[in-house]
């Protein structure tokens, strides 16, 4: 039953105040791309929270085999961009073998989600907040859903956003980011940061 809290407790923690996009501010450039076509969203989110599980068990692997290296610290964005490069093509050959006729259309999904700095930024977090496999897989789950909320709230106000009323010099882009500016604070709002600490 305590496992079960923490798993609750971990993924509400990942998805609402630790959310990669909106308190790391990781990826927020694909999730402008992303949002302005809805029917991508769902792909777009499913392979991004993939990613970040699988790429997170493969950490923990590289983790537990080469955390008391010597010079790991060091070269350890290159042990982690070569998981990705391997998840990168197992996933591709996974998708050709079993979904063969739908390939090019879950390909540019597996693109844009390996390639995403959300998926890269949870990698490098994970291996300083985890240490056991199924903390690892929460941490992956969680960044991915709370990633996939910031994509569909932002999706959901694009066309109000690049509406004839917003300004021209507002329009588009720049009213992108004050949203999810603002967005980060009222979900940062939620982890009750203590007064005093300014």
């Amino acid at each position: 039953m305590e496992i079960i809290k923490s798993i609750i407790v971990t993924l509400f923690v990942m998805i609402f105040t630790e959310n990669i996009a909106l308190s790391r501010s990781l990826g927020t450039d694909t999730i402008v791309a992303v949002s302005k076509n809805r029917k991508s969203i769902f792909g777009f989110s499913a392979a991004v929270t993939y990613m970040c599980t699988a790429a997170n068990i493969l950490v923990w692997l590289v983790e537990r085999n080469f955390r008391n290296a010597a010079d790991y610290r060091t070269y350890q964005p290159v042990f982690y961009i070569c998981i990705l490069c391997v998840l990168y093509f197992v996933t591709i050959m996974l998708v050709w073998k079993f979904m063969g006729d739908r390939i090019e259309s879950i390909r540019k999904y597996i693109h844009f989600a390996v390639f995403n700095s959300a998926v890269l930024g949870t990698m490098l977090l994970s291996s300083v907040d985890c240490r056991s496999l199924h903390e690892y897989v929460i941490y992956g789950l969680g960044s991915g859903l709370g990633y996939s909320l910031a994509l569909y709230l932002t999706a959901s106000v694009y066309d109000r956003l690049n509406s004839e009323r917003v300004p021209a010099a507002f329009r588009g882009y720049p009213l992108i980011m004050i949203y999810l500016g603002i967005l980060s604070m009222a979900f940062f709002g939620l982890s009750g940061m203590p007064l005093g600490t300014f």
